[in-house]
């Protein structure tokens, strides 16, 4: 959709606003969307939602599953304004039970996946199914309440806080890169709700691709995306190593929850002689790495990284 960037933002987006609801613009777009499929490269694996998110005119869905991806193109054909429906390629390869019946999806409207008591988990698109794994590792170290976002622009504010309240732990997965995302977007509205603010036990966190475009070969993509793993190190340094701690972990809950980066997985020299982590795991006070007990706020990390 790169090439119709100015049909689509400055034309259709402001269509309406401009003709003062005289003319409307019922465009839906249907297009391929995200990673999690090698070598598709940074042609074929973008995770930008966030880029038409951020327009006044544009609404952003993302399903993650079938009845989902056909719920939400019956909303998006009534609508009066254009709709993009980005449908993760990685699950068009996922063979799934196909519904009798198939309704319409409000857009703004977020579907709770698995009720939980200890840790939000706000997700969509291909990361549903990378949670969903790593929630059934974890098995019962950690109540998991997971909550398909599936609506972008609009997006399901009253779910996500309810939950939150809830449980006082708030974690947000996405493919998508860090900066002005979604994923910033969900923390940034979360933490200015003073009743957010006070129920939340520790800083809420952000698992996402850094600042980096995607490359060709598998390693690159699969280094720079959130995998089960991170998820699973992200759920259990947010809950302090689980709630229910009379429960024996898994191997691979232990390792996700022990092991260095670094020797999990590739990192890219950061010209100092250091090994930055793949994967950015952010909270609502700053940068860190996965595994360390300290945070620094942005200018610190950006200050050190020109010294």
């Amino acid at each position: 959709m790169g090439p119709a960037w100015n049909q689509l933002v400055n034309n259709l987006a402001t269509l309406r606003w401009r003709t003062f609801g005289e003319w409307t613009a019922p465009v839906v777009l249907y297009a391929p969307y995200g990673a999690y499929l090698p070598a598709g490269g940074p042609w074929h694996s973008q995770a930008n939602e966030a880029a038409f998110a951020h327009v006044p005119g544009l609404r952003v869905v993302v399903p993650s599953t079938p009845e989902d991806a056909a719920g939400l193109m019956q909303t998006a054909l009534k609508a009066e304004d254009t709709t993009l429906v980005l449908l993760p390629k990685h699950l068009m390869r996922v063979r799934r039970p196909r519904p009798e019946r198939v309704e319409s999806v409000p857009f703004g409207q977020a579907v709770l996946r698995q009720m939980g008591e200890d840790v939000t988990v706000v997700c969509w698109g291909n990361c549903v199914e990378k949670v969903t794994e790593a929630v059934q590792e974890l098995g019962t170290l950690n109540s998991v309440e997971l909550i398909d976002l599936r609506s972008i622009s609009p997006w399901d504010r009253e779910t996500v806080k309810e939950s939150v309240l809830k449980t006082g732990r708030l974690l947000v997965v996405q493919e998508d890169n860090v900066t002005c995302s979604a994923g910033q977007m969900i923390l940034s509205d979360m933490l200015q709700d003073s009743d957010v603010w006070a129920a939340l036990r520790c800083s809420p966190r952000l698992l996402s691709r850094p600042d980096i475009h995607i490359g060709f070969h598998p390693v690159y993509e699969e280094t720079v995306l959130p995998d089960k793993n991170l998820i699973l190190r992200a759920l259990l340094e947010i809950t302090e190593g689980g709630q229910n701690q009379s429960d024996p972990r898994p191997q691979s809950v232990k390792s996700a929850g022990t092991q260095s980066p670094a020797s999990e997985r590739n990192g890219h020299e950061n010209g100092h002689g250091s090994l930055l982590p793949s994967v950015c795991l952010t909270s609502g006070r700053g940068w860190r790495k996965p595994g360390s007990s300290s945070f620094s706020n942005n200018r610190e990390t950006r200050s050190s990284g020109m010294s």
